[in-house]
C-alpha cells in the first residue's frame, strides 16, 4: 500500500476535491489491480468492458414476472441496475437500494443529505448515474459526490465531493475513473475504491474526456469537440498512450463503447470499429439515432438503429452484416445485453429475446407498459436498462419499476 502526505491528502481536499465531511478518504491507498472482478454484473453494461454479455450463461425461456418492484425512476441515465450474488442494486432518484434477488424485498437504503437539508426542507442529492459493485462495495454518484457504500448494508464507507457534475463513471479493478473540472479546466480523476484516495488527475489538452471502457490495464475515452476523438489511457497513471480522430459527433446522451480481446467498439452517430492500437478497422452508419445500445460476445457485435426499429449483428472482423431483425418501441436510451444463445433488446415495454445467430425471435416480455400506468409508451417513451441474465432469472428496470423474471431453463 502506498501512504498519502499530509500535503497530498491537503491537495486532493482543496485543489480537486473537497472531502466529505461525514466520510473522509483513507490516508492510504490500496495496490492498484486490474481484473474484472467477480460479480454477476458490476456495472451498467456487464463490467467495465462494457461488452453487455456473459456468454457463458444460458438464461430461462418463457420468462413470467418472478416479482416486481416500484421505485422513484431517476434520470434515464441512471435505469441500469447491477448485481452481485445476493444482492441487486437500484438507483432511486435520490438513494441507492439494495434487494434480495429472489423475492425483490428491500434489504436496505442510503440516501446521501442535502448540505441545505433541514427540518422544513428534507432534501437529498439526486442519483446522478448508474451504480457499480467492486469488491464489497457499492460505487454510486449522487450529484457532485462520489460515494462508497457497504454492500451488505449501505451504510457509507468513503464520500469525496467534486466542484462539479459528474457526466460519466467507470469502475475498472479497484480503480473508479469519473470526469469533472478544477479552476475552470476539464479534467479526468481516478480514486482508489477501497479507501477513496486519488490515484490519478488527467488535465491534457484541457480537453473533456469521459470515460467509456477499459480492460488489461488500459483505460478508453471520448473527447468531446468539434470532432470527436477517441484515446487510449496507462489506468495505472492517466497518461496518454493513443489518440484517434473520428467522423461524425458522439450521442448527446452520451457515448457507448466496448473493447474485447481484439477490438474497441465504439457507437457515435455510427458504429466504429477500433483495433487495440487505435487503427480504424470497419465503420457502420445506422442512423443518427444509433449507439445508445450494442453488446459483443459470439465474434459479432450486436447493436440497436432506432430510426429504422432494428437490432443487427455485425461480423466483429469485417462489420459485414450478419442478420437484423424488426424490434418496435426500443428504447430511448435501452440496453442490448447476450448471453450463450440469447440476445436481449430492451423496449418501451420490456424486451425481446432473439437467438443469437439468426435473430429469429425467441421469446418477450411485454407485461410493463400496463404495469407502469396508462402512458401510451409508443408517443411517450419509456426508459428502460439492459436484460441481465442469469440462470435462474433474468433481471431489468422498466419506467419505474424493477422486473425478475423466470421461466424454463
Amino acid at each position: 500500500m502506498t501512504r498519502f502526505t499530509r500535503r497530498r491528502l491537503l491537495a486532493v481536499a482543496g485543489g480537486s476535491f473537497v472531502a466529505g465531511a461525514a466520510v473522509r478518504p483513507s490516508v492510504v491507498r490500496s495496490t492498484q489491480r486490474f481484473d474484472a472482478g467477480v460479480h454477476v454484473w458490476p456495472g451498467p453494461h456487464g463490467d467495465g468492458r462494457g461488452t453487455g454479455a456473459v456468454p457463458e450463461t444460458t438464461g430461462p425461456t418463457e420468462a413470467t414476472v418472478a416479482w416486481e418492484y416500484e421505485y422513484r425512476a431517476p434520470s434515464v441515465s441512471a435505469v441500469p441496475l447491477a448485481l452481485a450474488d445476493e444482492t441487486l442494486i437500484v438507483g432511486d432518484r435520490d438513494a441507492m437500494r439494495g434487494l434480495e434477488p429472489t423475492d425483490g424485498s428491500q434489504r436496505w437504503s442510503y440516501a446521501l443529505p442535502h448540505p441545505f437539508a433541514d427540518s422544513t426542507r428534507p432534501w437529498r442529492n439526486a442519483v446522478q448515474l448508474p451504480p457499480w459493485i467492486v469488491d464489497d462495495r457499492v460505487i454510486a454518484v449522487f450529484d457532485t459526490n462520489v460515494c462508497a457504500l457497504a454492500l451488505s448494508n449501505g451504510r457509507l464507507q468513503w464520500r469525496v465531493q467534486t466542484n462539479t457534475n459528474i457526466d460519466a463513471a467507470l469502475v475498472a479493478g479497484n480503480t473508479v475513473v469519473f470526469d469533472g473540472r478544477i479552476s475552470g479546466t476539464n479534467a479526468l480523476w481516478a480514486l482508489d475504491t477501497e479507501t477513496g484516495v486519488e490515484r490519478w488527475m488527467d488535465t491534457t489538452d484541457g480537453d473533456r474526456r469521459l470515460p467509456i471502457a477499459a480492460t488489461d490495464g488500459r483505460l478508453y475515452t471520448v473527447r468531446y469537440g468539434d470532432r470527436w476523438s477517441v484515446a487510449a489511457h496507462d489506468l495505472e497513471t492517466g497518461e496518454i498512450d493513443w489518440r484517434e480522430s473520428l467522423e461524425g459527433r458522439p450521442l448527446a446522451s452520451g457515448p457507448r463503447a466496448a473493447v474485447t480481446d481484439d477490438g474497441l467498439y465504439v457507437g457515435a452517430e455510427s458504429l466504429v470499429a477500433l483495433d487495440r492500437d487505435g487503427g480504424q478497422r470497419w465503420r457502420a452508419d445506422l442512423g443518427t439515432a444509433f449507439g445508445r445500445a450494442l453488446a459483443v460476445a459470439h465474434e459479432l457485435v450486436f447493436a440497436t438503429d432506432v430510426d429504422a426499429s432494428e437490432v443487427v449483428a455485425l461480423e466483429t472482423t469485417t462489420g459485414d452484416r450478419r442478420w437484423s431483425a424488426s424490434v418496435s418501441n426500443l428504447a430511448r436510451p435501452g440496453g442490448l445485453s447476450v448471453d450463450a444463445d440469447t440476445v436481449y433488446a430492451s423496449t418501451t415495454d420490456g424486451f425481446r429475446a432473439l437467438e443469437v445467430e439468426t435473430g429469429e425471435e425467441r421469446f418477450r416480455f411485454d407485461g410493463a407498459s400496463s404495469a407502469n400506468g396508462d402512458t401510451d409508451t409508443t408517443t411517450s417513451p419509456t426508459a428502460s436498462g439492459p436484460v441481465i441474465p442469469t440462470v435462474d432469472r433474468l433481471y431489468q428496470s422498466v419506467g419505474n419499476r424493477v422486473y425478475a423474471l423466470e421461466g424454463r431453463a
